[in-house]
């Protein structure tokens, strides 16, 4: 069987809700609402280059090379 429980968390949503409702009024709340909803929030990039060695190890990645052989062109 499935039980079908309203969280608690949703009673207190809903109290904050109308109390912002109550306090701005409808139109200004679900004006902001609608803002943020919409509102472009950038994603901080990807970056595996501060991972320190040991870490680089425990998700199968190679260590970081010493910096100069980083940076010079390879001998031939």
């Amino acid at each position: 069987m499935t039980r079908y429980d309203t969280p608690t968390g949703i009673a207190d949503l809903n109290a904050s809700v109308a109390s912002l409702m109550q306090q701005f009024g409808r139109w200004t709340a679900l004006r902001e609402v609608i803002r943020q909803f919409f509102r472009h929030r950038s994603k901080p990039p990807d970056s595996i280059g501060i991972l320190s060695d040991h870490h680089r190890k425990d998700v199968g990645l190679p260590p970081i090379p010493p910096a100069a052989e980083r940076w010079m062109p390879p001998r031939f």
